[in-house]
């Protein structure tokens, strides 16, 4: 699967060049790791990585772009101006969080906990 790394202020930019080239937009939104640790500061970000790499791996779709974003640390997180708490597709409130877009629209969803789910995970790849 095809996969970019993006900021936070530029999410739906890429979503839209994703988007745009026929490709569906799939998004990944998860904690960034503490520099003294090398670990995300979000134990349930942590728990899923594994299980969606994994999914991701097995994944078919030619058409899937898959667009990571860390979303910083947890005073960036929890400022409430945080691009990506105001996206126009979505108001991102709980890490993980996996998305699939089709038109700019989500069409499909696994968050927090679920995402460490592997029938879960595995099922939004399908």
């Amino acid at each position: 699967m095809k996969t970019i790394q993006a900021e936070p202020e530029r999410i739906e930019r890429e979503v839209r060049d994703v988007e745009a080239a026929g490709e569906t937009a799939l998004l990944w939104f998860y904690a960034s790791e503490r520099e003294e640790t090398g670990r995300s500061w979000c134990p349930d970000c942590s728990a899923a990585e594994p299980v969606i790499a994994a999914a991701m791996e097995t994944c078919r779709h030619e058409s899937y772009m898959m667009i990571k974003c860390a979303v910083g640390l947890p005073l960036a997180w929890k400022d409430e101006d945080h691009p990506c708490r105001h996206m126009t597709f979505f108001d991102l409130k709980r890490l993980p969080t996996l998305l699939r877009l089709d038109h700019g629209k989500v069409v499909a969803s696994v968050i927090e906990g679920d995402c460490s789910n592997t029938a879960l995970v595995t099922e939004f790849f399908q």
